[in-house]
């Protein structure tokens, strides 16, 4: 399926919020659903996500807050989290409302503010020891661990994860179109900046899509029509090339930024297309 579709109807986020930080409180509800589906599917000796977290959860696992602060990926300019979420003992937290506190938690750019971004090696015992790890293979990892335990399932007796996996499911599916909002920014400028190199004078129209109750944020999209209708004197030729670039973007023909841009989405959407189907997709 081809993410950004050979159109001019994108997306682009608010200029009020950052991408980094829409995607990421999602992500991080992610990897505490895959952390507990790891817990309730495996021994100790077993369990691959964060196995070092000892905290005052069940067996001596971590909650929460707890696990948060394990994985957090801390150096020079980035504290340990000195922060809290109201999340407490429940195993099962609201996605939406728990990725809110998170980014709206504490003051901006403090220690007292979640940061949202994990160590890998503190995630997977199998990164330790290694630099250089992509988002892919994190986001791969993170996958292939809560299939993993989907397919253990059929041996085991008495194991409902389905509240999790369904929550699960979610973070994955926000964190990814929160991931398309925020590249949708650079496909934006990208296009502009085309458009200034072909020496058009024009820049594309929005227009803003409201939040809702599956999407919680809101985000601007091109209007074709108006783009279409504010610029009649554009040639043929203009329009078809400008849909060309956001066709091929990510794709390796336009520039290396786009591409490193692209990687996260398309993580993304492999993880969210796994987890929808079967346990051993």
């Amino acid at each position: 399926m081809r993410l950004i579709a050979i159109c001019l109807s994108l997306c682009l986020l608010a200029p009020s919020v950052l991408g980094n930080v829409l995607a990421g409180p999602y992500q991080s509800v992610l990897y505490w659903y895959a952390y507990r589906i790891d817990i309730m599917t495996h021994d100790a000796a077993n369990r691959e996500i964060a196995v070092g977290c000892v905290g005052t959860g069940p067996g001596k696992t971590c909650l929460f807050d707890e696990f948060l602060r394990y994985i957090q990926k801390t150096g020079r300019n980035t504290k340990l989290w000195t922060g809290s979420t109201n999340v407490g003992k429940d195993l099962t937290p609201d996605v939406i409302s728990t990725a809110e506190q998170l980014a709206t938690g504490g003051e901006a750019k403090t220690p007292s503010r979640y940061p949202n971004t994990s160590d890998p090696s503190k995630m997977f015992k199998k990164f330790k020891g290694k630099v250089g790890i992509t988002y892919s293979e994190l986001m791969r990892a993170v996958v292939d661990t809560i299939q993993k335990s989907r397919a253990s399932l059929e041996t085991l007796k008495g194991v409902d994860i389905e509240t999790e996996l369904k929550s699960a499911r979610q973070a994955l599916t926000l964190t990814h179109r929160a991931r398309v909002a925020d590249n949708a920014k650079y496909i934006i400028q990208g296009v502009n900046a085309y458009l200034k190199e072909q020496r058009q004078t024009w820049t594309v129209k929005t227009k803003t899509i409201p939040a809702s109750e599956e999407t919680p944020f809101e985000w601007e999209e091109v209007d074709t029509a108006k783009t279409i209708a504010a610029h009649k004197g554009a040639t043929s030729d203009i329009m078809k090339a400008v849909q060309k670039y956001i066709g091929s973007w990510g794709t390796g023909t336009t520039k290396t930024d786009a591409t490193r841009h692209m990687a996260p989405v398309y993580a993304c959407q492999e993880g969210e297309s796994r987890l929808n189907g079967g346990p051993k997709c």
